[in-house]
C-alpha cells in the first residue's frame, strides 16, 4: 500500500470527523526542519565473515550460483537444503540455523555480539548516521503433553495476552500427553525453555540533541545466538545515508490531524482511535531516509460487539509537504476477488480425490508429470464475507500467492482455491475445502480460539468444537500439511490443548498471531516468498520473517506436534503422533 496525502481528496473531512479519534498531544513536536539523507550503494558482509558462520553450524560452506538460475542471488547449501544467500545486487544476505537441531540452554548474547557490527569497519561503512546493539527478543518454546482431563473444550473465550511491547525472545513449548500418575492439568502452563537470543543494530538519527530511529524495510542487521554463545543465524541489509543539503519543514499539527482524518476516515465505519504517534526516519531500502511520522491506531472502537481484538492500524505520513519517494508498505498486483464455492461440492475438482479423472485427464497428467518432476503443492485462500476490511483481506491473499506463484527449483505451487469462506469448509466439508489442500491461508477476523467467516461475527469457527471430527491432514481423508490463520489472536500463547484435536488427522504446522495484529502487514507474504526461493521450514520461515518487522515480531506464534519445527513445505505426509501426543509451541518472547 501507498500512503499518500492526495488519498485524503477522495473522502470528505465531515465523515472522517466523526469517526477517527486523535488527541493532538500525542504528536510529538517538531519546532525545526529535518535533514533529509540519501542512500548509497548497498554494504556486503565480507567473504570471510559469512563462511565461518555457515560453517559453525553446517560444516564447510561455499556461497554459489543456482543452476539454471539467471538472478544475481548466491545460495550457501547443506546438502541440498539452503541455508544462506547473498543477493549481489541489494546485499540482502541471510544465513539460516540449524533449525531442527536448535537446543535450549544459557547463552551470553553479550559475549555473542563482540566483533560483529558495534562499529566494525567492514560491516557497517560510517556515515552520517550512528547506530547501537540493542538486545532482541529470544525464540522460546515448550513440548506439552496432553493432560489426562484435557478435552480440549476451552474456545472462544474472548480473553487475550500480548505485552504489546517490541523486542523480546523466541519461546515454545511442547505439550505430550502424561502417564496416568500426572496429575498436569489442561491450562497449567509449563516453564519455557529459551533456543535462540538475538540483537539488532538501531540505526538513527541526532539532529539538535534529538535521537530519532530509523524505521521501514530498509537498515536491517540482526544476529541470533545460539547455546554455546555461537552466532547461528544474520538477517542483512543495509546502505550507507548521507545528508545530501535538502530539509524538511514540518507541516503544523491542525494540518496533520486533518491529513490523519481524511486519509483514515474511509477505514472509520465503527471507529478509529489513535493510540500513538511517533518520528522516524523511513529507511525505504531504495533512494531515501525521509523523515515520517508513525501512527499506531485501534479500529472497530464504537462497534456495539466490540471483542477488544480488532486488527490495529500502522501508517507513515510525511512530516513535511512533500514525500521524496512512496512510502510503501505492501508489494502490488493484481487483486484478483474470490471465488463463490459450489453448493454441493463433488470430489471431481475439489482437491480432495482425483480417482474420477477420466483417461484423457489420466493420460494429460502423466505427461505433465513427466516434463516436471517437482513436487505440487495445491494452495488454499479463504477470505470472509461481507466484512468492511474484506477488501484488505483479499489484497493480503493475493499478495500471498503472487510470492509463491512462480514457483520453485523443489515445488510447483498450485492455485487450487480462492473461495469466500464458510464455516461448513472446516468441518462437515472440510474434506472438500481447506482439508483438500497441502498449504492453506484464512484472512478472517479472529479472537482466542475463535474465527469469523462472516462479517466480524458470524459463521463462526471454534477450535476445536466446530472442526472436523478427527481433525486436519492426510490420516481423515484430506492433505493439509500447513495452515496460516491470519487472524489476531486465534492462536493464545496459552492453553495448547484446544489444538490436540486439529492435529489429529497428521497436520503438520499451524501459523497465526498470539494477540492482535497489524493490517497492511507483509509478514505473511515474505513468509511465502522464503519457503519458494529457499524451501526454509514452515514454522521458522513465518517467524522470521515477523522478526524482521518490530510490530509483529511478538505476536507470531507456531504450533506444530514435537520434533517438527524443520517440517519443510514439501513434507506431505501425515504425521502419527502414536500413543503419546505432544504439542510444541514456538513464539518471540519480549522481555525478562
Amino acid at each position: 500500500m501507498i500512503i499518500l496525502p492526495l488519498l485524503g481528496v477522495l473522502f470528505s473531512g465531515a465523515v472522517a470527523n466523526a469517526w477517527v479519534d486523535i488527541d493532538p498531544g500525542l504528536i510529538p513536536d517538531l519546532d525545526e526542519p529535518l535533514p533529509l539523507y540519501s542512500l548509497g550503494d548497498p554494504t556486503f558482509i565480507p567473504d570471510q565473515l559469512l563462511e565461518p558462520l555457515v560453517g559453525g553450524s553446517f560444516g564447510p560452506a561455499k556461497f554459489t550460483k543456482r543452476d539454471n538460475d539467471n538472478g544475481n542471488i548466491v545460495y550457501a547449501y547443506n546438502g541440498s537444503d539452503v541455508v544462506g544467500f547473498v543477493d549481489k545486487d541489494t546485499g540482502e544476505t541471510g544465513i539460516f540455523p540449524d533449525y531442527a537441531n536448535l537446543e535450549p540452554g544459557p547463552i551470553d548474547f553479550v559475549e555473542a555480539l563482540k566483533g560483529f557490527g558495534g562499529g566494525h569497519h567492514a560491516a557497517i561503512p560510517p556515515d552520517d548516521t550512528k547506530f547501537e546493539p540493542v538486545q532482541g527478543p529470544s525464540l522460546v518454546g515448550s513440548d506439552v503433553k496432553q493432560a489426562v482431563e484435557g478435552s480440549g473444550s476451552h474456545e472462544g473465550s474472548g480473553s487475550h495476552e500480548g505485552s504489546g511491547s517490541h523486542g523480546g525472545s523466541l519461546g515454545g513449548t511442547d505439550v505430550t500427553r502424561p502417564s496416568p500418575n500426572v496429575t498436569r492439568r489442561w491450562n497449567d502452563q509449563p516453564a519455557e525453555a529459551t533456543y535462540l537470543a538475538t540483537g539488532y543494530i538501531q540505526r538513527y538519527v541526532e539532529c539538535k540533541g534529538r535521537k530519532f530511529p530509523v524505521c521501514g524495510p530498509g537498515s536491517r542487521a540482526s544476529i541470533g545466538v545460539g547455546v554455546g554463545n555461537r552466532v547461528v543465524s544474520l538477517d542483512w541489509f543495509w546502505k550507507p545515508a548521507k545528508k545530501n543539503g535538502k530539509w524538511v519543514k514540518p507541516i503544523d499539527k491542525h494540518r496533520l490531524i486533518e491529513l490523519i482524518k481524511k486519509i483514515l476516515g474511509h477505514k472509520a465505519k465503527y471507529g478509529i482511535k489513535v493510540y500513538a504517534i511517533d518520528t522516524c526516519y523511513y529507511d525505504s531500502g531504495k533512494q531515501y531516509l525521509q523523515p515520517v511520522y508513525r501512527v499506531f491506531a485501534d479500529t472497530n472502537v464504537n462497534h456495539p460487539n466490540n471483542t477488544g481484538v480488532a486488527p490495529k492500524l500502522l501508517r507513515y505520513f510525511p512530516v513535511g509537504d512533500d514525500h521524496f519517494e512512496p512510502i510503501e508498505t505492501k508489494p502490488h498486483g493484481e487483486i484478483k476477488q474470490p471465488n463463490e464455492p459450489p453448493k454441493r461440492p463433488t470430489s471431481e475438482g475439489s482437491g480432495s480425490s482425483h480417482k474420477s479423472r477420466s483417461l484423457i485427464d489420466y493420460f494429460s497428467a502423466r505427461s505433465l508429470f513427466q516434463r516436471d518432476f517437482r513436487p505440487r503443492i495445491t494452495v488454499g485462500r479463504y477470505v470472509v464475507r461481507s466484512n468492511f476490511w474484506t477488501p484488505d483481506f483479499i489484497s493480503n491473499a493475493n499478495d500471498f500467492w503472487d510470492a509463491l506463484a512462480p514457483g520453485g527449483s523443489w515445488a510447483k505451487f498450485i492455485d487450487a482455491q480462492f473461495f469466500w469462506a464458510w464455516d461448513w469448509m472446516f468441518n462437515i466439508l472440510a474434506n472438500f475445502y481447506v482439508n483438500s489442500v497441502n498449504f492453506a491461508l484464512i484472512e478472517v477476523p479472529g479472537s482466542p480460539f475463535l474465527f469469523s467467516t462472516f462479517d466480524s461475527f458470524g459463521g463462526l469457527v471454534n477450535i476445536p468444537s466446530n472442526i472436523i471430527p478427527g481433525g486436519f491432514g492426510p490420516k481423515n481423508g484430506g492433505k493439509l500439511g500447513y495452515w496460516i490463520i491470519d487472524a489476531s489472536s486465534v492462536i493464545p500463547k496459552w492453553p495448547i490443548d484446544p489444538w490436540f484435536p486439529v492435529f489429529c488427522g497428521g497436520l503438520h504446522t499451524v501459523l497465526g498471531w498470539n494477540d492482535v495484529a497489524f493490517f497492511s502487514n507483509t509478514v505473511v507474504t515474505r513468509t511465502a516468498r522464503a519457503i519458494r526461493l529457499f524451501n526454509k521450514p514452515v514454522a521458522p520461515a513465518f517467524l522470521d520473517a515477523a522478526f524482521t518487522d518490530p510490530s509483529h515480531r511478538h505476536l507470531a506464534i507456531v504450533v506444530f506436534p514435537c520434533g517438527h519445527f524443520g517440517d519443510k513445505i514439501t513434507d506431505l505426509k501425515g504425521l502419527n503422533w502414536g500413543k503419546h501426543k505432544c504439542l510444541s509451541v514456538r513464539y518471540w518472547k519480549t522481555g525478562p
